[in-house]
Parts: structure tokens; sequence; C-alpha cells
């Protein structure tokens, strides 16, 4: 029997003596019927599973003398002709995605900040809330572009996004109110994709009614600056279509880009050659910015042949030691720790000196140093002694 939470309803209806039932994985049930195992598929909607039995073959061919389920939907059958474990598939769909009538097509996955997973295909959008499967019809709305996949987005306020490609709009749907809204691009063009942004606006790149990229315009200028808020453009030269260009002495375009984080993006020290480090030194000083990660970078590249030599010294007197003395285990250890303690005191150094709570060439220095004065010390001690 069955309960939907009104009324009891049969699901089958034993042949045998020995009847019993357990739950598996995505909402499917299972039945021993005696020596049988069968297996009630339920679909999005409950009342439209089926019993499927199992084929008997193997160790369940014989007679069924126990089951005991496992976790994740699996279980062990004993029987009188062996043991048998029954594993769902590790790539499978839902039992609800299954059985929503044919549409079986998702275009897009997308999880909001509450954990629930939301699932977009052209008829429906789908969430799975939990162990609850909830799904809204997209009736009366455009369907989303088959061939698109970044078609789905959650918003910072927690609606959810969906680009329609046939009118160009984008449904936002919310949950608590369980209701679609269409925007519509003002000019009527084609949406090909969006990005949500962090102030709850999009990111669109849009389309002509052919489905070609327009050129809007082009601008060429001899300097570009970046000021708070604004690139500021001298000497431009601005082409729209259709029209001659348009000289200026200079143009401003917005952008949320600001220094410093033009400078920690594309100019990492890491990335820097090392003739380059000089100017990037001066011009960091001359924008206004803390230098001290480029000044230890060089300073630590200047200090690895040092660093090579000290760590050399190390290898040497951790080798030197002869087989017969024995003891092999504990002097490999060792050298091995050392390894790790000269990499430990690197990095902290590196950080005490980009925040430069200490000089920035003691920083790049120090651990060479110490490195080659230990590894001197340890070879002069195994040679005599």
């Amino acid at each position: 029997m069955r309960f939907d939470g009104r009324i009891w309803n049969q699901v089958y209806r034993g042949v045998r003596n020995t009847l019993r039932g357990w739950r598996g994985a995505d909402h499917d049930l299972w039945v021993q019927d005696g020596d049988a195992i069968l297996r009630w598929t339920e679909g999005f909607l409950a009342a439209s599973g089926r019993m499927e039995p199992v084929e008997r073959r193997e160790a369940l061919s014989g007679i069924v003398l126990d089951v005991v389920p496992d976790s994740g939907g699996a279980f062990w059958v004993t029987t009188s002709q062996g043991l048998a474990r029954y594993a769902p598939s590790l790539w499978r769909s839902p039992g609800p995605v299954r059985g929503a009538d044919s549409d079986v097509l998702v275009n897009s996955i997308a999880e909001d900040p509450t954990g629930n997973v939301w699932f977009l295909s052209p008829r429906f959008l789908t969430c799975l809330c939990g162990q609850k499967w909830l799904r809204y019809a997209l009736d009366g709305y455009e369907r989303p572009p088959n061939t698109f996949t970044d078609t789905l987005h959650v918003l910072p306020d927690g609606r959810m996004g969906i680009l329609s490609g046939v009118t160009g709009a984008i449904l936002i749907f919310d949950p608590a109110t369980k209701r679609f809204a269409a925007v519509r691009h003002p000019e009527n063009r084609f949406l090909r994709t969006f990005l949500p942004r962090r102030d709850g606006g999009f990111f669109i790149q849009t389309v002509s009614q052919t489905g070609d990229v327009d050129f809007t315009r082009r601008i060429d200028a001899a300097q570009a600056v970046l000021a708070p808020g604004y690139w500021r453009l001298s000497d431009v030269r601005e082409a729209r279509p259709g029209s001659e260009s348009v000289r200026s002495d200079t143009l401003a375009l917005p952008t949320t880009l600001d220094r410093r984080s033009a400078m920690e993006r594309f100019v990492a020290p890491g990335a820097v050659a090392f003739w380059n480090f000089p100017a990037t030194v001066r011009a960091a000083e001359r924008a206004g910015f803390s230098s001290a990660a480029y000044r230890l970078r060089y300073q630590q590249l200047l200090a690895t042949p040092l660093l090579f030599a000290a760590m050399t010294l190390l290898a040497a007197a951790f080798s030197l030691r002869l087989l017969r003395l024995g003891d092999v285990a504990r002097v490999a250890a060792a050298g091995i720790g050392l390894g790790f303690l000269v990499f430990f005191l690197g990095q902290v150094c590196g950080a005490f000196g980009t925040t430069e709570v200490i000089p920035v060439p003691l920083a790049a220095w120090t651990p060479p140093l110490l490195a080659l004065l230990g590894a001197v010390t340890l070879l002069c001690h195994t040679e005599d002694g």
C-alpha cells in the first residue's frame, strides 16, 4: 500500500506469502515476493510508477533467503545459489526527471545560496529543494534555446535568471512568489548570453535580428590613463558605422577597475621578467603603490645562486656518510626535514618582506645565508668529526 497524504492506494498485490518492500535510490521501491525481486519505478508523479520484475539469473535464480538494504540505495540478497548485491549505477537520471513526460533535455544547471539545485529544460524549470522535486512550467514564455547551455543563473537576491533566445528576453523567476517576469531588450535585440553582476545587473551580449554580431563603434587612442571610476583616453579617434570618424582630445569611459586591482591582476611579481624589475619597481612607486613585492622578488632571484649552492652543500653533507656506519634512514629523514625547514623559512621571510615588517633585502637573503652557513657547518662536522 502507498499513502499519498490523504488516502491509501494499493501499489502491488503479492502472489506468495513472503512479501516485503524497501526504498531504493531516486524514490524507487523494491519488493520481494517469494523468490521474485521486483522494482517499482516512480516518475515525477508517484502515481505513474510501474512494477518491473528483475531477471532471475546466477545467484538470483535460487531461493531468496534474506534481503538486507545498504546505504545509497544498494542492498544485499542471499539465496540458495549464492550472494548478490545491487548498487545503483554511478551515472543515472533521477527518478523525477525520468518520469517528467518526454521532456528529458536539461539545458543548464545552477545552485542557489540555500543549496537548492535548479534545472532548466525547454518546457520546465525544475528545483531539487532538499528532498523534494518542484517543477514550474514555462507556458506562455519563450523556451530557452536548445543549443545554449549557459542560460540559467542565480541572481544576488536569490531569484533565477533565464535566457530566452526567441525574442531576446530574460525571464526572472522569484521562488518566493513562484512567478515569472520577462525583461526585454529596449531595442528588441537577440540575447546570446548573459552573466549576473554583484549589484543585481547583467552583462549581456546581444546580436542583430539576423543573428550576426553588429559593429557599433571603434575607439583608437594614443594614450589611456586609469582614473578613479573611468579610463581617460587622449588623442581619440572614434568610428561608427555609416559615418565618418570623429577626433577628440579626450574621452572618458566608465569602468569598475581601480589602479590597485589592475596592478595586482595584470602585473604579478611572478610574471615580470628579471631584467624588467627595476623599471617595474619605479613604475609602481610613481603610481603610489607599494613596490615591496617586486623588490622582494628581484632580491630573491639575485639570491637564487647562493640558495642553490647552499642546497648542494647540504646534499653533500648528508650523502658523504658511509653506508657501513648505518643509520641511513635517519640521515635521509633529517635531510628531507632540513630541506622543508629551509623552504618554510623562505616563505615566512617572504611574507614578512612583502608586508615590510622586516627590510626586503633581509627577507630575501636571510634564508640562503642561513642555509649556506648551516650546510658548511654540517659538512665540516661530517668530515672532521
